[in-house]
């Protein structure tokens, strides 16, 4: 395995710097770009990952997207371009690379530094053009461009929508926080310390499988340590392994959908979640998968009680609403250009139905249904928005009312919450509702799709 240290003598500030375009050098440096193009998201292929925007916090550009035309510093919105950086793993393939094909990357805030200066952030990508996972520090007052480390990761089969990568803290390894990335055909997940690039075993092997979604880390006990991981397949088998002093990690089998014939290679998503079902209240885990039927997309929704053993089968999905069954699922009439997001028991997906390219983010309609058991919300099942959306939904409150928008563009009015009344029943959703609920349960401006 290749793992290359990158010295601070390659650290390359530039203030005030005039060019808005910059290159990076194979040793780490930037160079102003001589032959500037403008950055135009263009149509992608069927198989490309659309790139998103994401809100910062701290002084500076207000946006970033980051895809295979490099990292993208944008003002206060997506058509607001301020600055470009290029990294040499891709500008060695941009030529031939398909716009929006890194699936998997993230964009944090660093601690703050004594000195004073403006934030340093941290940009972690997996490179499918060179086979490499890296890591970046970077600043944009003055601006910085610092590798930190470069080690080999092939990625295997691409997902078609972005996951974004965070570092997780192990209930067996706390002292570091490590990525996790799919595995290949030999094991199910790898692991890298998301400090040095270096990588460890896991002690588990797949079973002629392959892997195209993030693997997912839960902390059940909220101590700041994940003590779950769930890792799913393209081909449908969902794997939980669970961490316990004294047995180490174990594995067992949450569902098996592989005789569905759909490729699961969208996304994963997992929610703890209580609702009424025909034994009364029930509490426990839902997830969330996205997935592709031939040239359908479909959306998948599984609810696994706290105390259940049973392994998940195709039988056990209906349409919806489907209380009687361990989950739903449905046949989607446009392309969801991101996973959902959930608040109040009520999951919203935009779709692309078609009016734009394949790998664009923009979105015309959005699903508006009920998590559990997926019945609609209201008359409306499915919004038919009235201009096309770009920008990731985020939450609002006006007059006492959570509105959905987008950029400056107000998506949905007034939203939502299940009641206790019935299985069915809804209520508007009032910001009392939320009281004494941590920030995440809120469409955080930090996140993106």
């Amino acid at each position: 395995m290749k793992i290359s240290k990158w010295c601070c003598c390659y650290l390359y500030v530039i203030s005030g710097a005039q060019a808005s375009q910059w290159l990076e050098t194979a040793q780490g440096q930037l160079v102003a770009d001589s032959q500037p193009q403008v950055t135009v998201e263009e149509c992608a292929g069927s198989s490309a990952v659309a790139s998103y925007a994401s809100r910062l916090s701290g002084p500076g550009p207000g946006r970033v997207r980051f895809n295979s035309r490099g990292l993208q510093l944008h003002g206060s919105t997506i058509e607001s371009p301020m600055l470009r950086i290029l990294p040499y793993t891709i500008s060695d393939t941009v030529a031939s690379a398909t716009p929006g094909e890194l699936p998997y990357w993230s964009w944090r805030q660093t601690p703050q530094p004594a000195s004073g200066s403006g934030p340093i952030y941290q940009l972690l990508w997996a490179d499918p053009g060179s086979a490499s996972l890296r890591a970046v520090q970077v600043s944009t007052t003055p601006l910085q461009w610092r590798p930190q480390w470069e080690v080999d990761y092939q990625i295997q089969t691409h997902p078609w929508l972005y996951s974004e990568l965070i570092p997780q803290a192990l209930a067996d390894s706390p002292a570091a926080e490590w990525l996790l990335l799919p595995g290949d055909g030999r094991v199910p997940l790898r692991l890298f310390d998301s400090g040095s690039g270096v990588t460890r075993q896991w002690p588990f092997f797949a079973a002629n499988a392959s892997y195209a979604v993030l693997p997912l880390a839960a902390d059940l006990d909220l101590d700041g340590k994940k003590e779950r991981l769930y890792v799913l397949s393209v081909q449908g088998l969902l794997m939980q392994y669970h961490w316990t002093v004294g047995s180490g990690w174990q594995a067992s089998v949450v569902a098996d959908l592989q005789r569905t014939g759909w490729r699961f290679d969208g996304s994963l998503q997992r929610f703890s979640g209580r609702w009424r079902g025909p034994q009364g209240w029930q509490q426990g885990e839902v997830f969330v998968l996205l997935v592709r039927d031939a040239d359908k997309y479909r959306l998948v929704v599984l609810r696994r009680p706290a105390a259940s053993e049973s392994v998940i089968m195709p039988a056990d999905l209906a349409d919806p609403p489907a209380l009687q069954h361990a989950g739903w699922q449905q046949q989607l009439p446009g392309r969801p250009v991101s996973p959902a997001k959930v608040l109040g028991g009520i999951l919203y997906l935009p779709l692309n139905t078609g009016a734009f390219c394949a790998g664009a983010p923009q979105y015309d309609q959005l699903l508006v249904a009920q998590l559990y058991h997926g019945a609609s919300v209201g008359q409306d099942r499915l919004l038919m928005l009235a201009t096309p959306a770009l920008e990731p939904l985020r939450l609002q409150v006006s007059a006492g009312d959570f509105q959905l928008w987008s950029g400056s563009q107000l998506i949905l009015p007034q939203l939502h919450r299940l009641t206790p009344a019935c299985s069915h029943c809804t209520e508007v959703l009032r910001p009392e509702h939320l009281a004494g609920q941590q920030p995440f349960a809120w469409f955080l401006p930090e996140k993106v799709y």
